[in-house]
């Protein structure tokens, strides 16, 4: 559209303001930032809000005079025009005085999208818009420019470059179809073509060239687009293409392409008639009336004092199930409840089902409100675990330093204030952790100090266990144990279904009209042994068969993973392109990272994941978030390990490599990319990306440190060692610290030597100074004062000073140890004009 307004922004590519056609030049990318921002999200700002996004390192009053700078470089850069600046607020106008590329783009295609006509026709109104529409996108949004030192407009900036990616997408798609329909095939083949090299992996573009191509008369140049893309699926995949994409190359070989319908006119299309398809059956909760009850009995008593609840019970044996039964129970008594789960694979991820249960909650405006009503000190606390917090209190502070003495205790605290403050009601409240016994120690360690102060809060911890794994953490004993002594502890211990249930689970389910051998429960008695989780699967088999003759074959097979690739083989490709990729992730997941590490088009991936839903493979999570991404999980880990197994070692590795890709593009912020950092080591571990996954460890590695995560830090630093890290002297130093303050000294000290081993000329004498402080604590002073002393001759070697001082004062306590006063009173002298000028000093402290 033409530009008639004095000032022009352009924010696809580099950004550039024009004032009366001349380029503007602002004196700081924060000017150019805080523009945009503006412009683009076309609402009034509080002033404190705008500082905080920019200039989230400074405190508030600098961040606002910071702020008032940039407000003044962009005044004297546009003069007083488009924008709306009062004491308290910040707006840009754009009616009369500014016109933007990107609103022109949207417009556009809104206008497109209004525009009501047969699809199948080509309209030439649409055709003008579309080509007008995708000339204005010149390159990506905000093309080369970034704020490092701020995450969340980095953030902004992501979400708005992925969305008008994706309008560009589909304009370009749309736009080549009309004109092939039109006969404009070099022009829909330019459109085609620049569709395709904004993601290769999209199918339906190589399939739309292939028959422009066709269409136009180069038959070779569409067979080579198909070779091009069995190509690029296969080095990015692992995958072959679609049997669609395949059926049209055969067509195109065997010159048997239809031609496109004239333009104008509507191509006919036979209708499919839908089959039928198998969903999981609802199995009837048979067997567990006593332990409902139980439970049920614990319930009532939370309202006086909270209690813990144990679901112990073997694999397969329901334990979740029962857990979700009483949940449901208790949710129609007007409970509150938060619902969470460990994995196998996130041993390591400190915290995480924490993390996972109040983040579901976080986003959902009426349950935020009464967590925002917390004390800010909670507040901060929880922050450190959930970060999205500060996305809607932005004036929060920032969290104080971890080393003070008592802050792991208010870390603990304000996590256990947040489940009381959303799990509050009239009726007591639930938080269910399932599968505890793959819970991290930090988790476990949380989960105790929430147990130990029960009493007085009308909240129900209910968690389930196995009972085959008998080497529970000595973490889980001491947990179970203490509750027990304090008499707000009750087990429920699942034992398997008798012949009974299993006959009344037969009768709920098969049709009556279905003929069954007399004895089919019995014999179903005998081969499931009574484990529910095979019975549902033998009777989940028997439904896809869409019924059971009489002279069926009943034995269910001795391994459930027959059961399961039962149903797996009818998946068509698509639907097990997304599944294999879901067991490659591991745990639950969202839409977006599956869809990216799939390499699948958002229509594919939201069709093949209703295809898994039908068929009871995969189940999405209520988050409780009405503007967060979908969240799936697999209905049983036993189908994601069978499914992994089944993936080529190849395969694998380039599904583990795309995964941790997409994790760590969507991880925008610092904050989220920490968190996100054991699973993408992990990921990339398994790919084989060795360098990467080590970075990625030492990262997680910092993160489980600042939430006293240390047995898991240790883990994460030993595994990036293990990958050789190119930094071993630091993670040897760091492993050696936190053997040190878990009171393994002699490990300690091995390390130490090992960073000494690695180390640059510079940093020897540091460590050994730390290795002479380690053996002070052990007693032995006559070794400790060796190494001060060769660290005191290192310093000097290196003409560096400042850290003679806490050499001396350390040295001196080991002389005095040992009886030597006089040598003590000497080193302490020498120490004495070091520490002259030093506000805090080991040696005064001593003294």
């Amino acid at each position: 559209m033409e530009n008639s307004h004095p000032v022009a922004l352009y924010l696809f590519g580099s950004p550039t303001i024009e004032l009366n056609g001349k380029p503007v030049s602002l004196d700081t990318r924060k000017a150019i930032a805080l523009f945009a921002y503006l412009v683009m999200s076309g609402e009034t700002h509080r002033r404190d809000a705008l500082a905080a996004l920019l200039w989230p390192e400074l405190d508030q009053s600098r961040a606002l005079g910071a702020l008032r700078r940039t407000l003044s470089a962009l005044k004297k850069g546009l003069g007083d025009r488009c924008l709306e600046i009062s004491r308290e607020t910040i707006a840009a106008l754009q009616e009369d005085c500014l016109w933007l590329d990107v609103a022109d783009f949207q417009l556009l295609i809104s206008q497109v999208r209004a525009h009501k006509h047969n699809p199948d026709q080509v309209c030439p109104a649409c055709l003008s818009m579309l080509e007008r529409a995708v000339g204005i996108y010149r390159d990506e949004f905000l093309a080369g420019f970034s704020l490092r030192d701020s995450p969340a407009f980095d953030d902004w900036q992501f979400f708005q470059s992925d969305a008008l990616r994706q309008d560009l997408a589909a304009a370009l798609s749309q736009l080549a179809t009309m004109l092939s329909w039109a006969g404009e095939y070099d022009r829909a083949i330019y459109h085609a073509r620049r569709w395709l090299n904004q993601d290769p992996l999209r199918e339906d573009a190589h399939q739309l060239l292939m028959k422009i191509y066709a269409w136009s008369g180069r038959r070779s140049a569409a067979l080579t687009q198909y070779r091009d893309c069995v190509r690029i699926l296969e080095e990015e995949l692992g995958v072959s293409p679609l049997d669609l994409t395949t059926d049209l190359y055969r067509a195109i070989l065997e010159n048997k392409l239809v031609p496109p319908a004239p333009a104008g006119q509507a191509a006919s299309v036979a209708p499919e008639s839908p089959e039928p398809d198998w969903q999981t059956p609802h199995i009837p909760m048979v067997g567990r009336t006593w332990e409902i009850d139980r439970l049920l009995g614990s319930f009532q008593k939370a309202r006086h004092t909270g209690q813990l609840c144990v679901i112990l019970g073997e694999p397969g044996i329901g334990k979740s199930r029962l857990a979700e039964e009483f949940i449901t129970t208790a949710l129609r008594s007007g409970a509150r409840s938060i619902s969470t789960r460990c994995y196998e694979g996130e041993k390591l991820l400190a915290y995480a089902p924490f993390a996972d249960g109040i983040r579901s909650l976080v986003n959902d405006q009426a349950v935020r409100a009464e967590l925002m009503d917390l004390s800010r000190a909670w507040l901060v606390e929880i922050s450190r675990l959930v970060p999205e917090i500060r996305e809607h209190l932005p004036a929060l502070p920032p969290a104080g330093p971890l080393d003070t003495p008592g802050a792991k205790s208010s870390y603990f605290e304000g996590i256990r204030q947040a489940l009381l403050s959303l799990c509050s009601g009239g009726t007591p409240g639930v938080f269910f952790i399932d599968d505890i016994h793959w819970a991290d120690e930090a988790s476990l360690d949380l989960l105790s100090y929430i147990v130990r102060r029960l009493e007085n809060t009308n909240l129900l911890v209910l968690v389930t266990l196995r009972s085959s794994d008998t080497d529970y953490t000595s973490r889980i004993n001491l947990m179970l144990n203490e509750a027990k002594r304090s008499a707000v502890s009750m087990t429920v211990k699942l034992g398997r279904l008798t012949e009974s249930d299993i006959s009344t689970i037969v009768q709920s389910i098969i049709p009556e009209h279905q003929e069954l051998p007399d004895d089919f429960p019995h014999l179903l008695f005998l081969e499931s042994e009574g484990l529910p989780f095979f019975v549902v699967e033998y009777l989940s088999s028997l439904q896809v068969e869409r019924g059971i003759a009489p002279a069926v074959d009943l034995a269910i097979p001795d391994q459930v993973r027959d059961l399961i690739k039962n149903r797996l083989n009818r998946l068509d490709d698509p639907a097990w392109q997304l599944i294999t990729t879901a067991a490659t992730i591991g745990r639950k997941f969202d839409f977006r990272t599956l869809r990216r590490a799939s390499g699948r088009s958002e229509m594919e991936t939201i069709s093949g994941l209703e295809t898994l839903l039908q068929k009871g493979l995969l189940e999405d999570v209520d988050t409780r978030d009405e503007g967060a991404h979908l969240i799936f999980d697999f209905t049983h880990d036993k189908v994601r390990q069978v499914i992994y197994e089944e993936i080529s070692l190849v395969r694998r590795r380039l599904l583990h490599n795309r995964v941790a890709g997409s994790m760590e593009k969507l991880a925008r912020g610092s904050a989220e990319r920490e968190i996100a950092a054991g699973q993408i080591a992990r990921h990339y571990h398994l790919a084989g990306s060795e360098q990467k996954a080590a970075e990625y460890y030492c990262l997680a590695g910092e993160h489980a440190c600042g939430l006293y995560a240390n047995a898991q830090a240790m883990v994460y630093y030993q595994n990036a060692l293990a990958l050789n890290h190119p930094q071993p002297t630091i993670l040897y130093e760091k492993i050696a610290h936190l053997q040190t303050l878990k009171g393994d000294y002699p490990n300690a000290l091995t390390n130490y030597d090992s960073a000494i081993a690695f180390a640059e000329a510079e940093r020897i004498p540091l460590l050994e100074h730390k290795t002479g402080e380690l053996y002070c604590r052990m007693g032995n002073s006559e070794l400790a004062i060796c190494y001060f002393q060769s660290a005191e001759q290192g310093l000097i070697d290196l003409n560096t000073w400042d850290s003679l001082a806490d050499i001396y004062a350390d040295w001196s306590r080991a002389e005095y140890y040992l009886g030597d006063i006089s040598t003590a009173d000497e080193l302490a002298g020498k120490s004495l004009p070091w520490l002259a000028n030093r506000e805090t000093s080991v040696l005064r402290r001593w003294l």
